[in-house]
């Protein structure tokens, strides 16, 4: 009833409307219609006032003629010429005065059929109006009735559903008190996890402690066949796990033998407990200590043709290569930068649910005492390369060795991560010598920044793991190096040598520790001593002509054996202690300065010691 009322309200509003534009179009047309017949009426008004007007002049020339004729009746034949030529103008005159007058009233007429044509175009656009008006109102009252109807469906709908509604209502209710519930019980066991991960973690720093800070590790390649070609003979015996003995064939018995002892012995063949995963399984830990936020170093040490390119990478010295794409493991012959790549991402996989990590990767290259950055973008030409300037850990906000104007790659998964070390190694220089048929002529030197965030607390742990493939040693009348060569050879013993004056430092617990001596070992000072875990790799041959050399790489491997690090305080926490410290002093030097200008603006007032 109420829809039917506003609508005959509406019906009614809207005849209304229609009559009062009806009747004011009507009026306008009358009183339009009203103002022309005045206009016309005042132009007739206007061209009678004319002609009297004409008539009138007409009246007096002939009076004035009149008088004349009586005045000059002389002149009358003058004077009838003057009447003649009089009327004559009179007649052209009362013509133009008739023309101009009727050219007027055309004017006006033509002027009242436009008003007329205006007056109607308006009344057919007021009509047209109106009907879309009409128009319009019938579509709005349709609309309206559609709504109405929509409304009311909605309502019987809603009334029908409002049960289920307070049913689900109710069930929402439920829910989100069992979610506060179990949230409030993910809260405890998250509390308990991660003192237990951090109980799981002191118990595995004590037992990697307890394996010692600085791991040495010897590793014999079997027999090659140049060497066994040769007529080599064998140079060392295996005693036990943790033992080896070497001949010295340049001294007399009882001193030809020298007994080594280290943490693991691998020698002989794969069969023989000395394959590629049989090695990495002893490092393995390293990596989890390296997420826990601790420095790890694994580096490879021994003469050219010892196998530190194999121990490290693998066969072929590419990364990708011995990683298996269809399933993500690494190969058998993969070396320990692959199978750590690929443990890395495996604990961050494991550990997604409870932290986010962040990889970052930089890969540089000692060549002839110059450092290369293998990751950076190929240069322009004609651009000038940026100078790479290597800055100790005490000197950095992260508390880690950066290098300035370095490239940095984050890699997010464990493909990203071998195609940028792919790339790394693709630039690396190599050559072939006498003792080895691809021998790398630089340091390689990998490091892999990782910073987790856990999820719920925030809290942020960094660690680097650092990969080194060193060069290797040799003796100059052995590896038939020249020129270039020669200059390579120099500069490699000459790196090893200033790792041999840092771990020398180490060993007999000097304050200074010559880290800045060598590019080399700047770039490896926060993982060989302060709280760093480190594994040296000490790579050997087994045969007799290389004995001098193997007993000299075993012989420095006793020496960082003896190494004992320190357990020191956070190195990101010493960095920004020491920050902390340089504004404090710049400070002091700040406010010294200003005291001493006061007295100078004084004048008189003395200058102040």
């Amino acid at each position: 009833a109420a829809r039917v009322a506003a609508m005959a309200q509406a019906s009614a509003n809207f005849e209304q409307q229609l009559a009062e534009a009806r009747d004011t179009a009507k009026l306008e047309a009358m009183e339009m219609e009203r103002t022309l017949k005045g206009q016309i009426d005042d132009a007739k008004r206007q061209a009678s006032a004319e002609i009297a007007a004409a008539r009138a002049e007409s009246a007096e020339a002939s009076a004035r003629t009149k008088a004349v004729e009586k005045q000059l009746k002389d002149a009358v034949e003058k004077g009838e010429a003057d009447l003649r030529q009089l009327d004559r103008q009179h007649a052209a005159e009362t013509v133009a005065v008739m023309e101009r007058n009727e050219r007027d009233v055309e004017k006006l007429q033509r002027q009242m059929e436009d008003d007329r044509a205006s007056a109607d175009s308006a009344r057919a656009a007021l009509e047209e109006q109106m009907a879309a008006a009409a128009t319009a109102a019938q579509e709005a009252v349709e609309r309206a009735e559609k709504d109405a109807m929509r409304a009311v469906d909605e309502a019987k709908a809603a009334k029908a559903n409002e049960g289920k509604i307070r049913q689900h209502l109710e069930t929402m209710k439920d829910m989100i008190q069992e979610a506060k519930v179990v949230d409030q019980r993910n809260a405890v066991l998250d509390r308990d996890m991660r003192r237990e991960l951090e109980r799981r973690k002191k118990l595995h720093e004590y037992v990697e402690d307890l394996k010692g800070k600085i791991r040495v590790y010897v590793r014999v390649r079997p027999m090659s066949e140049s060497e066994e070609g040769k007529g080599c003979g064998s140079a060392y015996t295996k005693n036990n796990a943790t033992s080896v003995t070497y001949l010295q064939p340049d001294k007399a018995p009882p001193e030809d033998k020298k007994n080594f002892d280290f943490d693991k012995i691998f020698a002989g063949t794969p069969d023989m407990g000395n394959g590629q995963h049989q090695v990495f399984e002893d490092v393995k830990q390293l990596v989890l200590s390296c997420i826990e936020g601790t420095n790890v170093c694994i580096f490879a040490y021994g003469q050219t043709g010892s196998g530190k390119t194999f121990t490290m990478v693998g066969p072929g010295g590419a990364i990708g290569s011995n990683i298996d794409s269809s399933t993500g493991q690494p190969l058998d012959a993969a070396g320990v930068t692959p199978r750590a790549a690929v443990e890395l991402f495996n604990v961050l996989q494991e550990r997604d649910a409870l932290c986010t990590a962040e990889v970052d990767v930089s890969m540089y290259e000692l060549y002839c005492d110059a450092l290369v950055d293998l990751l950076k973008e190929p240069s322009r030409p004609g651009q000038k390369e940026p100078d790479l300037k290597v800055k100790l850990a005490q000197h950095t906000e992260s508390g880690l060795v950066e290098v300035q104007n370095g490239t940095i790659c984050r890699a997010s998964t464990l493909q990203e991560l071998t195609d940028i070390l792919e790339a790394g190694v693709r630039n690396r220089s190599t050559q072939s010598t006498k003792m080895n048929a691809e021998s790398s002529r630089s340091h390689l030197v990998m490091s892999f920044v990782i910073r987790s965030t856990n999820r719920r607390s925030g809290v942020v742990t960094s660690g680097k793991l650092t990969l080194v493939d060193l060069a290797g040693s040799e003796r100059v009348d052995k590896s038939g190096a020249e020129g270039q060569r020669l200059k390579e050879a120099q500069s490699i013993n000459k790196s090893l040598s200033a790792i041999g004056d840092v771990v020398g430092a180490l060993t007999s617990g000097t304050k200074h520790i010559p880290y800045r001596n060598h590019t080399l070992t700047t770039l490896m000072s926060d993982s060989i001593g302060g709280s760093a875990k480190t594994v040296m790799m000490v790579c050997c041959s087994p045969a007799d002509y290389n004995a001098v050399e193997s007993v000299n790489a075993l012989s420095f491997a006793v020496r960082c054996k003896n190494v004992k690090n320190m357990t020191a305080a956070n190195p990101a926490a010493a960095a920004a202690q020491v920050q902390s410290l340089r504004q404090e002093l710049a400070r002091l030097k700040k406010a010294k300065g200003a005291a001493d200008e006061g007295p100078k603006k004084g004048g008189a007032g003395g200058r102040r010691k």
